[in-house]
This record gives structure tokens, sequence and C-alpha cells, in this order.
């Protein structure tokens, strides 16, 4: 048990916000909500495509929709104050606690009270929903006297990444945006693709391979159709609306040394390219990391060098 301030809770259903709260104080009472297994149903289909006018290729697509149900979410009380006199939904009401007769919030936290408490902690949602797709293509062609080339692409397209808390809520789609409402969320496109060339006696190869991650920007600029709530104007970021798309690139390169012995040397992101940074992420965004958010290249430029030995 602690006390927190009540800072910018709505009226509630008696009055002001100060009857939630006296002396502008509230407490809060830690622990899950008698939480349940999350279910998640999964639909997969695709096709695979081998033309034969091109041989050496393979051109595979798949559509994959993933619907999780009772979904855990973590509760803050501002959250269950606000959503819970707002509309009236149980899945918020039950964090609330009331003294009898008075209707506030506030008890001793030295002790175990029955009432007088608003919580904070695990809890089941209602659903979320992870849709996309997936392209995968893959090319070998022979060149001769120099070698052959091998290439394979591997993209995905968001189309839903969103939850929706409980049934009175309207779902929202966060793909393209992060944010306090979205979390870290997934950009709409991201792909890697690499292309692989070995020397005609096998004894070399050099690989290149491209990663890219489309652009992101804060929740609070995503339009109406996406579900997302408005928020207050303070939030913007307009100097740092969000990340840009990335590009990185890896380079790796293997030769045979003898017939027992391999050289191997890699450099990942060559170009030493920095994560985006996110003002004030961890305090005024919600975000799990604290400059910015997952799925970028955290630790730049890496270099490996090994050998391998076959006996």
């Amino acid at each position: 048990m602690q006390q927190c301030r009540n800072t910018g809770l709505p009226d509630n259903l008696y009055g002001s916000a100060s009857l939630i709260c006296p002396d502008d104080r509230c407490t809060v009472r830690e622990g899950g909500f008698n939480l349940t297994p999350e279910s998640a149903y999964t639909k997969t289909f695709g096709v695979v495509l081998r033309p034969r006018f091109l041989p050496g290729l393979t051109v595979s697509i798949d559509r994959w929709l993933i619907d999780l149900k009772d979904q855990l979410d973590f509760l803050q009380p501002q959250n269950i104050i606000g959503e819970c006199l707002a509309t009236g939904n149980e899945y918020f009401c039950r964090g609330i606690v009331r003294n009898p007769g008075t209707g506030t919030l506030s008890s001793s936290p030295a002790t175990s009270p029955a009432t007088g408490w608003v919580a904070r902690g695990s809890a089941n949602g209602y659903k979320s929903q992870s849709h996309g797709w997936d392209f995968q293509g893959q090319y070998n062609v022979g060149l001769g006297g120099v070698g052959r080339l091998d290439m394979s692409f591997n993209g995905t397209l968001m189309t839903r990444v969103g939850s929706q808390s409980s049934p009175t809520i309207e779902p929202r789609n966060c793909v393209g945006y992060f944010g306090n409402l979205c979390g870290e969320s997934m950009p709409r496109w991201a792909h890697q693709f690499r292309t692989t060339w070995t020397a005609p006696d096998r004894t070399t190869s050099l690989s290149v391979n491209w990663r890219h991650r489309g652009a992101m920007l804060l929740d609070i600029y995503a339009p109406e159709d996406t579900g997302i709530p408005a928020q207050d104007a303070s939030a913007r970021r307009d100097q740092y609306p969000g990340a840009g798309s990335y590009n990185w690139i890896d380079v790796a390169l293997s030769f045979d040394i003898n017939k027992q012995m391999t050289f191997r040397l890699a450099a990942n992101n060559v170009f030493d390219r920095d994560p985006p940074l996110i003002p004030d992420s961890r305090s005024r965004i919600g975000l799990l990391r604290g400059n910015t958010v997952m799925g970028y290249d955290l630790l730049g430029r890496q270099l490996v060098a090994g050998v391998s030995l076959r006996l």
C-alpha cells in the first residue's frame, strides 16, 4: 500500500475530484486482478510460386491473423479512475474500492484496509490483434566462370497492431505509431534483402545484407480513423515527432584457408547508424526503453572474426 497524489483526475459521479482523494491524496493497492491465462487464435494461409519461365526463383506470400483473448495489461490508478468514471465499465470500476459512507479512496497504508483504495497492477484485457503479410523470395542464378549469386528477401507488411481493453472501448490500430497509448508497436513495413556471391570453386563467398525499417510517428499524431484516442496537445513533439525510415548494411566474407580451415569476417551496421533518440521516452511516453523504441540496432557497428576447423 502507498499514497499517491491526485493530479488531474476527472470529476467523479458524486462531484469533484477532491471527493475521490481528500487532501489531494489517495491510497494505491498493488496486486493483480484474479488473472486467467491468455488465449491466442491464429489463422495462417499462403501460396508458394515457382515460375517455370524463371528457374531458380521461389516466391511465397503468407497472410497471418493473430487474435489474443484476455491479454495481460497493466493498469495504472489514473487509468482505472478516469475510465471508470467515463464509461462505468466494470473492467475498470472493479479496481476502485470506496470507503463506506464517504465514497473516498483514502486509507492508512500502514494497515491492510478492506476499503478506501484504488488498485494498480496486471489485469486480463479484452483482446488484442496482430495481423499482417509475410513476403519471401529466393533466387539462385549461375554466373558461369565467375561463380553464382544467391538472393533472398524477407519482408513483413503489418496491417493491424492494437488492443481493445474492454468491450466499450473502440479498438485501435497502432501500425506505424508508438507512444503512451500504443506502446512500442510496429512499423508498417520492414524487410531484409541479402545477396551472396560464391566463387566457382566454392572456397570464397561475399554476402551483403540490407535491413530496412519503416518510419514511425508518436501516436498523438495518429488520425481519428485509427481508433487511437485524442491526447492533450502538451504531448506533441513537433521537433521530434517520431522516427524516420532506417536502413542498415551488413557485410560478411568467408574463404577457405585450406581444406580444414575457414576464415570468416563480418561487419554488421557498417555505416554505424545510431538508433533514433526519443525525447522523454520513459517519463512522458511510457516506453520500455529509456531512449528509443524496439527494433532498432542499438549496438552500432559490430565487427566479428572467426576461424572454423573441420577435422
